[in-house]
């Protein structure tokens, strides 16, 4: 091995170095991106170290439809086989080195019966708004340019895991893309990554609506692999042709489990997952989902009691508030009025006696915003 030792790095055009080093071993460089992205806020995932979880920290009851069980902008879509009446999905603080503090679980709670049919899956997704992949520095109608999507996975099993990209604003002849990965290793931490390129028909709008969703298939039935999965570029949405033949099937066994973590989506190359605080990884979820706990009201003569309630972050959309109470004497009907503001107005409409004063102390209040 040999050492270059020089005092500069610099363009034969230019007219200063783009890198300088010192004699203490440290160099200054004149940076305009990291491996074909932007220096900061690379990463379009919220929650790709799956330290927030507003909802729960464990769910032990998710079972066929979809929906976020626990950890925030971390979604399901489930059509359970026979013998399979729910999983568990839960943050664990088992996690890779590297400065992560916790991970995404899924297992089965029950062992599958029989063998997979029809549109049987368990499908682990993440949506991303089409404003921020539009505006993500990503030229997505070139095909020589690409996104990388990386993350750490942990299986007992090993075997084939499909990745699935869906973009639903492109029309249904461009609307998916595939790869596949490999666990190799059983109960250990794995780093894997794909490349995403880019096509001339790909259309993302510039909106806050759904632009892209990304799936882990831990099990699909033929309805999504009986076809033929093409890998590497952007095809049409035939069910068929989604998912692999040999994908692993989480649901064989009650004991099987899936984990991860450090989910990153980046324009050009994979670099190191980008470690953010945890306020502002709550605030970026905070977009989509808030919960406020230890909320106290008061009624009084009035039929209604109105609040406006200030917000964390302005949210993506209009929120849906749910209120839990636990005083419900005399509560009637809600009427929650619901703004994209930086404020939630909402009502309590008293049904019953027109006099005396209502408590609720410790309450709940919950906006949800989701895609």
């Amino acid at each position: 091995m040999s050492t270059l030792k020089v005092n500069g790095i610099r363009h034969t055009g230019a007219s200063s170095d783009a890198i300088t080093t010192a004699s203490d071993g440290t160099a200054t460089a004149k940076l305009t991106e990291v491996s074909g992205g932007q220096l900061s806020h690379r990463n379009l995932i919220r929650n790709g170290g799956m330290r927030v979880s507003q909802r729960s920290t464990s769910n032990g009851s998710v079972g066929t439809g979809s929906g976020y069980p626990a950890l925030d902008r971390w979604a399901y879509n489930i059509d359970l086989p026979g013998g399979v009446s729910n999983f568990t999905v839960s943050q664990e603080t088992d996690a890779p080195d590297g400065g992560f503090a916790a991970s995404l679980k899924i297992t089965p709670n029950q062992s599958r019966s029989g063998s997979l049919s029809g549109a049987d899956r368990v499908f682990i997704q993440h949506k991303l708004e089409a404003q921020d992949v539009r505006g993500s520095g990503w030229d997505y109608t070139d095909a020589s340019k690409y996104m990388t999507y990386s993350f750490y996975i942990k299986s007992n099993l090993t075997g084939i895991v499909t990745v699935e990209v869906n973009a639903p604003d492109t029309s249904s002849s461009y609307q998916y893309y595939h790869e596949t990965i490999s666990i190799s290793s059983a109960n250990t931490w794995e780093r894997k990554s794909i490349k995403i390129y880019g096509n001339a028909n790909l259309v993302f709008n510039n909106d806050n609506d759904v632009g892209m969703v990304l799936n882990f298939h831990l099990m699909s039935g033929p309805t999504f692999n009986s076809g033929s999965l093409t890998t590497g570029s952007w095809h049409d949405n035939t069910s068929g042709n989604r998912s692999s033949s040999s994908n692993i099937d989480i649901t064989s066994s009650s004991s099987n489990y899936v984990s991860l973590t450090g989910v990153q989506l980046e324009v050009g190359d994979m670099t190191k997952f980008e470690h953010i605080s945890y306020g502002d990884d709550l605030q970026r979820c905070q977009r989509y989902y808030q919960k406020y706990t230890s909320i106290s009201w008061r009624v009084y003569t009035a039929n209604v009691h109105r609040s406006a309630t200030p917000l964390a972050v302005r949210m993506r959309a209009g929120a849906t508030v749910t209120k839990t109470y636990n005083n419900q004497t005399n509560y009637g009907t809600d009427n929650t009025g619901c703004s994209v503001g930086d404020m939630i107005q909402w009502d309590i409409q008293r049904s019953g006696a027109s006099t005396g004063v209502v408590d609720n102390a410790n309450g709940t209040l919950t906006f949800d915003s989701e895609l």
